[in-house]
């Protein structure tokens, strides 16, 4: 639900959790939102109205157990990190469009503890970096600008591993996955694409169009096997008989991919990954 959607104005029902967040009610529905917007809690009381243009994001996060962490954060975070957390989704919004309500849980949470380790010199570095970049180009330049907001604000130096955590929280937000979900599925791509450069002796950096094609149909691989979504196998005999190297390196994968992480890569996906494989077996003749 956005600002504009609140076409007259709300009402303070529930409490007042900052300067720049509130929980209220819309005069048109029973209801309950969070309604953020810079100062807008100030000398704020109990059914005080809240105009609309003071309302820069609205949402609500139906589940109760995320509203109360929610609004357990908002209360121990600096107003500066709540405030630079809804700016960012604001713009993230614009760029991107729809999104998982549930960031403004996730970003707030990982930001406010990503400041409180710099601020206790303790640095965590992300050793995905290159691999999200690669994965997730859009969301990892949105989140790089963001990181540069996010130092520029707080007047802090966050180090550029912090791009890639907030890029999962973004893609994890835009495809409504948890940013676990996403950090694990960049996780197999990295590691399936390590085995596919071992076992056939190249740097997929030298297959673009191949590398780009076999890393969209890992994706969806992975999410329709987590999701129990089987493919059919209709093309079993040919990859059997014909493609034997690819489609042992396809079942090393399978294998790997079951054993570390529970997940099953059925026949079908097996098959199909095979031929991604044979095509860059045939790109290189």
């Amino acid at each position: 639900m956005c600002a504009g959607s609140l076409v007259r104005s709300v009402e303070i029902t529930v409490r007042w959790l900052n300067h720049n967040v509130v929980v209220c009610h819309s005069e048109e529905d029973s209801r309950e939102y969070i309604v953020f917007g810079k100062g807008i809690g100030f000398q704020k009381k109990e059914n005080d109205t809240v105009p609309t243009e003071q309302i820069q994001n609205v949402y609500e996060l139906v589940d109760l157990k995320d509203r109360r962490r929610y609004e357990e954060l908002v209360n121990s975070a600096d107003d500066e990190v709540v405030e630079v957390t809804e700016e960012v989704i604001s713009e993230m919004t614009n760029s991107f469009g729809a999104y998982d309500k549930r960031i403004h849980l996730a970003l707030l949470d990982h930001i406010q503890f990503s400041v409180k380790r710099y601020r206790e010199k303790i640095t965590v570095k992300n050793v995905f970096t290159d691999e999200i970049q690669f994965l997730y180009p859009k969301e990892f330049q949105f989140a790089k600008e963001v990181l540069a907001k996010i130092n520029e604000r707080l007047n802090i130096n966050l180090d550029n591993s912090e791009i890639g955590f907030i890029c999962m929280h973004i893609h994890a937000a835009l495809q409504g996955e948890s940013a676990s979900l996403s950090t694990m599925i960049a996780q197999i791509l990295t590691e399936t694409l390590a085995i596919i450069e071992r076992e056939m002796q190249i740097n997929l950096n030298d297959y673009e169009v191949a590398k780009q094609r076999l890393v969209t149909h890992l994706k969806f691989a992975i999410k329709r096997s987590v999701d129990g979504v089987e493919i059919n196998n209709l093309i079993g005999d040919l990859v059997h008989d014909k493609y034997r190297k690819s489609y042992q390196i396809a079942c090393m994968i399978g294998d790997h991919i079951e054993n570390t992480y529970g997940i099953n890569i059925g026949e079908g996906e097996r098959c199909y990954l095979t031929i991604h494989l044979q095509n860059i077996v045939m790109y290189r003749k």
